[in-house]
């Protein structure tokens, strides 16, 4: 299956990428909340194991669409973001955890001039990078992209699938 699919000639989606490590980290405690489940049932457990879930469905939604001169965030059918491509200055390679519309580690960082004098910052992690970043620069050739891919086994958030 292409990672990327168009529309028509303006319009390109993007999946997010899966990283292994995050996958793991949501599994983990699905497993121990199921076992203690079946254990001993309880109410908390219960809830605690549908919002768990709840979260894996809203991750695997994840998507990025580029159309005319906009970038937007979707997650399933509700769109989270809207960004003008040309407001972007800068993407970067980045590993910063913090939550986002991201179903990996490996991210791309963009500093954007939403109206105000203060830059705002995004998170994203789009599965084909090297073409999302192709069709950003096509639309905005201004945008300053410094993304690299290092290797070794000490990157093991580099784990994507």
């Amino acid at each position: 299956m292409d990672e990327h699919k168009n529309d028509n000639n303006d319009r390109e989606v993007f999946r997010s990428r899966y990283s292994i490590i995050l996958i793991i980290i949501l599994l983990l405690p699905m497993i121990h909340i199921i076992y203690s489940i079946i254990e001993r049932p309880n109410y908390p457990m219960i809830i605690g194991l549908l919002i768990l879930g709840f979260v894996i469905f809203i991750v695997a939604g994840i998507k990025y669409i580029i159309t005319d001169s906009r970038l937007i965030f979707k997650t399933w059918f509700i769109k989270n973001v809207e960004i003008s491509i040309y407001s972007i200055e800068k993407i970067e390679r980045t590993y910063i955890p913090l939550a986002s519309n991201a179903g990996s580690f490996k991210r791309l960082g963009g500093i954007f001039k939403k109206g105000s004098k203060y830059p705002s910052f995004f998170l994203i992690s789009p599965k084909n990078e090297e073409r999302f970043l192709e069709k950003l620069k096509q639309i905005n050739p201004k945008i300053k992209v410094r993304v690299t891919n290092k290797k070794g086994f000490y990157r093991f958030w580099d784990w994507d699938i």
